[in-house]
């Protein structure tokens, strides 16, 4: 009787396998984003404790917080994205998308962010860290490019609810964080509808 010879097919099957599942793996990998031209973000300050709810880390929690916060929001498209702050990380750390329709919002997590945290303008100690459009900032930056976040100054803004409804002002333009007037009352800001959600 003639001994097998044994097929070197099924070897080269499996390294062709191996090869194409490591190959392929490390294409389609999570890629970090190359860093932004513009300086380095300004780090958002810690909240005032009497801002953090006491159920703080809850959808309830954040939800709240938006209903009294909100209007700080830079919108796109009826979407933007929030850092909410963190008491046992002591950072903002928790990440939410927030779209808003008929007047009420609906969160979801995030993993992180996908949009800059906004750092230009004025800097605030408020319970969010609120984002603004890529194109939106990179703009800002080729208009004042020796603009350091570090200077900007530091404000106490008060609270401000959401804007419910889309607005021309709020579809690309950055909120109004300058502190209200005492004496004007010919404010040309939207009105904010009543509570719908």
């Amino acid at each position: 009787m003639r001994a097998q010879s044994s097929s070197p097919a099924p070897l080269w099957l499996t390294l062709g396998i191996a090869a194409g599942l490591g190959f392929g793996g490390m294409a389609f990998r999570d890629a970090t984003p190359p860093p932004s031209a513009a300086k380095a973000p300004a780090t958002p300050a810690a909240p005032d404790r009497s801002e953090i709810p006491v159920n703080a880390g809850t959808l309830r929690a954040v939800e709240q917080t938006f209903e009294r916060w909100g209007g700080y929001a830079v919108w796109e498209n009826d979407l933007t994205e929030i850092a909410a702050w963190d008491a046992r990380r002591k950072r903002h750390a928790d990440f939410y998308e927030v779209r808003r329709h008929d007047g009420k919002f609906y969160f979801r997590s995030l993993r992180a962010l996908t949009r800059p945290i906004l750092d230009h303008e004025v800097r605030a100690t408020l319970p969010f860290a609120f984002t603004e459009p890529q194109w939106r900032r990179d703009q800002f930056y080729r208009e004042h490019p020796d603009y350091d976040p570090a200077t900007a100054p530091h404000v106490d803004l008060p609270p401000r609810p959401p804007e419910r409804f889309a607005t021309d002002r709020s579809r690309n333009q950055p909120p109004d964080t300058s502190l209200p007037r005492q004496a004007d009352h010919s404010s040309n800001a939207p009105l904010t509808p009543g509570a719908g959600g």
